[in-house]
């Protein structure tokens, strides 16, 4: 009965120490089950925070494409907008050359009508002073020449003016065009 209970309590602690044995083991496990469980909340949460970002990542993307888009239609529409202010300012450019050549030809003409008439003034100073010696009365053909030189001389001043008055407004439309179309146009 002594050996039967000395091998009954070898058997018990034999049991016991497997038992410590294995409740070690499931220790091990539930330590290993838990930092499983750990590491795949960690897992999951590390995965839900990289489809946040990647989805706002893929929102940023979007918005930089549009703020492109729209940026491009800009500089499209400003380069139109140049283009035709250019050609605008261009075609009044010519407008202006035309009327000043148009102003010149008749300051021109008046020069000429000016001259013509200084030398018939002349002309008929030379036959006043004939006359006058020979008597006669040429004093009125003298004066209507004054006259005609004086209007002439006039109307050569007026065509001066009138040149000058539109060269300046030209010169004036093209630097407020040019200041308007720079002031307009928005900054980049």
């Amino acid at each position: 009965m002594d050996a039967e209970l000395r091998e009954a309590g070898e058997e018990l602690q034999r049991v016991r120490a497997e038992l410590q044995a294995s409740e070690a083991r499931l220790s091990v496990a539930n330590e290993k089950g838990l930092q499983l469980n750990v590491e795949t909340a960690s897992a999951e949460e590390a995965l839900q925070r990289l489809k946040e970002l990647r989805s706002d990542e893929q929102s940023r993307a979007q918005q930089l494409n549009a703020d492109k888009a729209a940026l491009q239609q800009a500089k499209a529409d400003l380069e139109a907008r140049l283009r035709a202010a250019a050609q605008a300012a261009e075609l009044q450019a010519k407008e202006a050359q035309a009327q000043r050549y148009e102003l010149q030809a008749q300051l021109t003409e008046a020069h000429r009508k000016l001259e013509s008439a200084q030398a018939g003034a002349v002309r008929a100073e030379m036959h006043l002073e004939r006359e006058r010696q020979e008597g006669s009365h040429a004093a009125d053909a003298s004066g209507r020449m004054h006259a005609q030189l004086d209007d002439e001389k006039r109307a050569r001043q007026a065509l001066a003016q009138q040149l000058t008055r539109t060269r300046t407004r030209t010169r004036t439309r093209t630097r407020t065009r040019t200041l308007a179309l720079t002031l307009t146009l928005p900054l980049t």
